[in-house]
């Protein structure tokens, strides 16, 4: 009850304030608004104005060079040697399970396990290589890379793991550097 009395009564004071206004008082701030004596910005205030437009052109700045300094794609293309591999070992189709092809898929297979992405599984029209170092099962499916050539008689499945950790390490650490500079411009 006591807050209801109290907000009733300056209600009622405020509303006598507005009808103690003459309407000679009324006019004057009316012409003041019209003439344009709004208050100039004062030396403090345009000097901290100037100082956040400064940093927020900093911080977009910095964020803009380091999102391509802190991506994976700046290092690394992916390599197209997956399917040249694949056209390689089909150049042989004609000797098909024959001295050159077996050397050829061989050989593809054990570059590719030099290589950031060794071979987890290889078909070609039904002849399949399985890795034994690393399972398929095991893998998740950002992990994995699949190429083929000609529909799906060739097809390879490439371990991508290095990559996926190197990407999530780059993310991280963008994370970090922007938390850092959104700390420091906060200062």
């Amino acid at each position: 009850k006591l807050y209801k009395h109290a907000h009733n009564a300056l209600d009622k004071e405020d509303k006598n304030k507005d009808e103690n206004i003459s309407a000679e008082e009324l006019a004057q701030i009316q012409n003041k608004n019209k003439d344009g004596l709004v208050p100039k910005e004062s030396k403090v205030g345009k000097k901290l104005s100037d100082l956040i437009t400064r940093r927020v052109i900093v911080i977009v700045l910095v964020m803009m060079f380091s999102v391509p300094i802190l991506s994976l794609d700046t290092y690394y293309d992916d390599p197209n040697s997956f399917t040249y591999g694949l056209q390689s070992i089909a150049a042989f189709e004609s000797d098909f399970k024959g001295v050159g092809w077996n050397f050829t898929k061989s050989q593809y297979i054990s570059e590719m396990a030099g290589s950031r992405n060794p071979v987890v599984s290889l078909n070609v029209k039904g002849d399949t290589y399985d890795s034994t170092s690393v399972q398929l099962d095991s893998l998740r499916t950002i992990e994995v890379i699949v190429e083929t050539y000609q529909g799906d008689d060739y097809v390879v499945v490439m371990d991508n793991r290095q990559n996926t950790q190197l990407a999530s390490g780059f993310s991280i650490g963008r994370t970090l550097f922007i938390c850092l500079v959104l700390t420091v411009a906060a200062m």
